[in-house]
């Protein structure tokens, strides 16, 4: 008996379970979560995938399965440093297949080629909603391949992008295709090294782009001119539901572009603006906006530099405003015993973190 890669285990036993190698799993011997193939189906499921040895499939080659699955519609492959190579038998597969609704491809080493292939299949793709290629090294030029499948692409609604080295290159020419895209939902750019020039590139989108709805820009380098671009968004655009901008080095200055811009913005529910070195006087900003707005949701202002008097602030702000439910304030520099904690305790509708 002898034992098959744990990878294409999962994928047999998970993923494809009408196949024609999950037959031969279910005619095979199984101990704790692993399946024993006696010499005969070994044979079998080295001639089904055209390989030579089976021991060790680190080509990642059993992907190509996916062009015969009609019923395959989650793919998971993290972790394993697969590069460019394995990412080409993916791509080629999902030209062909039309099941397929997610695949989560994260932390791997498809590189910027990886993704050149990846985009093409893009292009022809029309099942993928949700792509995940967090932590793939993909660099600008990849998302440059990508960003020119998205203006063909019209079913992808999740990409996530994060910790990908994209840079303002790379913010720019994602922001061409997201002014022509119109099926994209949810985008995360968080860790990409993005900085005010590229957040006006991303900017410049938003305000065109109608479909997005949830956008994660944290971990980048916006800083307050960033900001001012981001805000201005929030005064035109009706669409965004969510926008993350955690440590960014927005400051109070940054705090108060987005006050100002969520006293006309109607649309917005949840704002996260941890870490950014906002203090009593970017409270008082958001404080007076909370007084006017009334669809924001959430604020998250945790690991910021707010003392008692910005927790006052937010305090008065909350006895008029009725539709926040959420306000993180956690890691502040807030009395815990006395006035800051005083003051964020009269109002009993909110749950607070501080």
């Amino acid at each position: 008996m002898d034992i098959l890669n744990p990878n294409l285990q999962w994928l047999l036993t998970e993923f494809l379970p009408d196949g024609p190698l999950a037959i031969i799993s279910n005619l095979s011997k199984k101990t704790n979560r692993s399946i024993y193939f006696n010499q005969k189906s070994m044979n079998r499921i080295k001639k089904l995938l055209n390989l030579k040895e089976i021991h060790n499939l680190e080509n990642y080659k059993e992907l190509v399965l996916i062009k015969g699955s009609s019923s395959l519609q989650e793919l998971y492959i993290g972790l394993h440093q697969i590069g460019d190579k394995e990412a080409k038998y993916l791509a080629e597969a999902l030209k062909i297949n039309s099941s397929l609704q997610r695949l989560h491809f994260w932390n791997n080493q498809i590189g910027e080629k990886g993704a050149k292939y990846l985009a093409e299949a893009l292009k022809i793709n029309s099942s993928l909603q949700d792509l995940n290629l967090d932590h793939n090294r993909i660099g600008d030029q990849g998302t440059k391949y990508l960003a020119e499948a998205l203006k063909i692409n019209s079913s992808l609604q999740d990409l996530n992008l994060h910790y990908n080295n994209i840079g303002d290159n790379g913010a720019e020419y994602l922001a061409e295709g997201l002014k022509v895209n119109t099926s994209l939902n949810d985008l995360n750019l968080g860790f990409n090294g993005i900085r005010e020039e590229g957040a006006r590139y991303l900017s410049d989108a938003f305000k065109i782009n109608s479909s997005l709805q949830d956008v994660d820009l944290s971990g980048n380098k916006i800083g307050e001119k960033g900001a001012e671009y981001l805000a201005e968004v929030l005064k035109v655009n009706s669409s965004l539901k969510e926008l993350d901008l955690g440590y960014n080095q927005i400051g109070d200055e940054g705090a108060k572009y987005f006050a100002d811009a969520l006293k006309i913005n109607s649309s917005l529910q949840i704002l996260r603006l941890w870490g950014n070195l906002i203090g009593d006087k970017g409270a008082e900003y958001l404080a007076e906006a909370l007084k006017v707005n009334s669809s924001l949701q959430g604020l998250y202002l945790s690991e910021n530099q707010i003392g008692d008097e910005g927790a006052k602030y937010l305090a008065e702000a909350l006895k008029v405003n009725y539709s926040l439910q959420h306000l993180n304030l956690d890691g502040n520099q807030i009395g815990y015993k006395y006035k800051g904690a005083k003051y964020l305790k009269e109002d009993k509708r909110i749950f607070y973190e501080i």
